[in-house]
Order: C-alpha cells, then sequence, then structure tokens
C-alpha cells in the first residue's frame, strides 16, 4: 500500500528553479540552509558527513514554505525545485 503525506499532498506546487543534476539512485537530495543543493547517502552514516555540494542555487528561502526536490518523471531524469505553502 502507497502510503501518502495527507497534509502536503493536496496542497499546490510551486517551481522554484531548474538544475542540471541528474538523480542517481539510492542518493538523497535536500536544499541546505544556504539555498544549495545537496547529495547524501540514505540509511546509516557518519554522523560528520555533511553531503557533498552538487549545486550552488543561492534560493533566498521565504518562512512559511517547504522547499523539495523532484525530478518530475522527465526521461533525464533532471532535479527541479519546488516549495509549497505551509500555512493557509
Amino acid at each position: 500500500m502507497k502510503r501518502i503525506n495527507k497534509q502536503h499532498h493536496s496542497k499546490q506546487k510551486e517551481f522554484v528553479c531548474s538544475t542540471d543534476v541528474i538523480r542517481k539512485p539510492s542518493k538523497l537530495y535536500y536544499i541546505n540552509k544556504d539555498g544549495n543543493l545537496i547529495e547524501t547517502i540514505m540509511g546509516h552514516r557518519n554522523p560528520n558527513h555533511k553531503g557533498v555540494l552538487v549545486a550552488e542555487l543561492n534560493i533566498e528561502r521565504e518562512e512559511g514554505y517547504l522547499y523539495f526536490c523532484h525530478h518530475d518523471k522527465n526521461k533525464e531524469k533532471k532535479i527541479n525545485i519546488y516549495r509549497v505553502k505551509l500555512n493557509d
């Protein structure tokens, strides 16, 4: 059974920017507090490992928004950055 995060599933996502980074299997991607795209491994890891900077985006994050990476099922699997408003 597929689980859906109902809190953000019904909200409209807003496109922020695109990248040339191609998603790799078994890697986790996130936006750090400086607004850059970081690649790290999934699962247990060394607590001192912070990940690898793969794209310097310098996104100015606005309060009240959740920023996330998504590849939209495109052929190239290039990562796009989206956001959703947390409080309506």
